[in-house]
């Protein structure tokens, strides 16, 4: 009976201590403004004017993004899901640089120094994943491999 109680409540720790882990990835949401996405939420002095804007521009973008990538995905032509994946990278930039003509200079000397960071973020792509993926060999580059 002693065992069932440390095993039920080594599981419930171990639980909570997951549960926990998994809710941390998901940052602080709490003070971001409603409707606006991660790279524009924190631009400072955004008008409602320029919130409006903003959000009326991203479900425009959001909705030819989903169009496009529905095209890629029913074709099997490789050629072809390159030249949408082309049009998906241009409407992408367009669209930033529409969000960024809607913006005074306080907020794109802002915007310039902070939307680089926020696309390698969350692409995965920044300095703490270094050592993972492509161009380190087998093993994150520590060796093993074939000799």
């Amino acid at each position: 009976m002693k065992t069932l109680k440390i095993i039920s409540t080594a599981a419930l720790i171990a639980l909570m201590f997951v549960t926990t882990q998994s809710q941390a990835q998901r940052g602080n949401r709490a003070n971001r403004t409603p409707g606006l996405y991660n790279c524009y939420q924190d631009i400072p002095n955004l008008t409602e004017q320029q919130q409006q804007q903003i959000q009326e521009l991203r479900t425009a973008h959001l909705n030819k993004m989903q169009e496009l990538r529905q095209e890629r995905r029913s074709t099997a032509n490789w050629d072809e899901k390159g030249n949408i994946r082309g049009q998906m990278l241009e409407r992408r930039n367009a669209h930033r640089d529409t969000v960024r003509s809607l913006l005074n200079e306080e907020q794109k000397a802002w915007f310039d120094e902070n939307y680089q960071n926020y696309r390698m973020n969350r692409t995965g792509r920044s300095g703490r994943n270094q050592g993972r993926g492509r161009g380190k060999g087998y093993n994150g580059g520590r060796g093993g491999g074939n000799k």
